[in-house]
């Protein structure tokens, strides 16, 4: 789905409308933009990277083509909110025709947000929007926090048959651009977004019914890759740099004060 200039007007984003029946509401009219650092200072970022993690104790239940991409790097343009609608709001569904909506993919970066004043910064061509002196930005009250589901997988069963639908808050997370970038790693050159093909691929075989045959490439995971570091690691890491080796020194030299009397 890509970002619509309907739902500001009243009116219903068609392609969001698909998904109403299913119990998923998308924000079509309030994409996901980010503060990231560049040459000249923060600015306003549309392209973003996920690196999908699932705990241990969830990964048995999780759906399949989550447990496929996770930790694999996803990047995603233009990201678009998906959020499960009120059973008022998408219709009352018998015990015949229930759908049940996983999360696949979830933003959470912290400096990330859902802006509502997007459109003339998506007009601007991508070459000069890091010129823009009026850049989109987090406005309390207009716009949202994080985090955000942006892709989901939907399974409708009925009397004598299932539904299945995955639905992806982007319309060119699969492009050139974003799937077949590469970097050098160990003197080789590597995907640097593997979850996007990877992704692509488990979300067929799903559809299809086919979930014995979703399994990771080895064209995915070539090198070895450091998974990112949990806030609460982070934390303790740098109380143990600022705080933690100062007072060591301290400490050792204490004691060798005292051994020498």
């Amino acid at each position: 789905m890509n970002p619509s200039v309907f739902p500001t007007f009243g009116d219903d984003d068609p392609l969001a409308a698909l998904l109403e029946p299913f119990g998923v509401r998308v924000r079509s009219a309030a994409p996901v933009l980010s503060t990231a650092n560049a040459a000249l200072g923060p600015a306003t970022a549309w392209d973003m990277r996920i690196v999908p993690g699932l705990q241990d104790s969830a990964r048995a239940d999780a759906n399949p083509v989550a447990v496929a991409v996770d930790g694999l790097p996803f990047a995603i343009e233009w990201a678009l909110p998906i959020e499960r609608a009120d059973a008022g709001e998408s219709g009352e569904q018998g015990e015949d025709n229930r759908a049940t909506v996983e999360p696949l993919l979830t933003l959470d970066i912290p400096q990330s947000w859902s802006e509502s004043e997007w459109l003339a910064y998506w007009r601007t061509p991508r070459s000069q929007r890091a010129l823009l002196r009026d850049a989109p930005t987090y406005t309390e009250g207009d716009d949202r926090r994080g985090p955000f589901t942006v892709a989901v997988a939907i399974e409708r069963t009925g009397a004598t048959s299932a539904t299945r639908l995955i639905a992806v808050g982007s319309n060119t997370w699969f492009l050139d651009r974003a799937w077949r970038s590469q970097q050098t790693l160990a003197g080789r050159g590597v995907l640097t977004n593997p979850g996007n093909p990877e992704f692509f691929d488990a979300a067929v075989l799903w559809l299809a019914g086919r979930d014995d045959l979703i399994a990771v490439s080895p064209q995915a995971r070539p090198v070895a890759r450091i998974e990112p570091i949990s806030p609460g690691g982070l934390s303790v890491l740098r109380w143990s740099l600022i705080g933690g080796l100062p007072l060591t020194i301290l400490a050792v030299g204490g004691v060798w004060r005292l051994l020498r009397g």
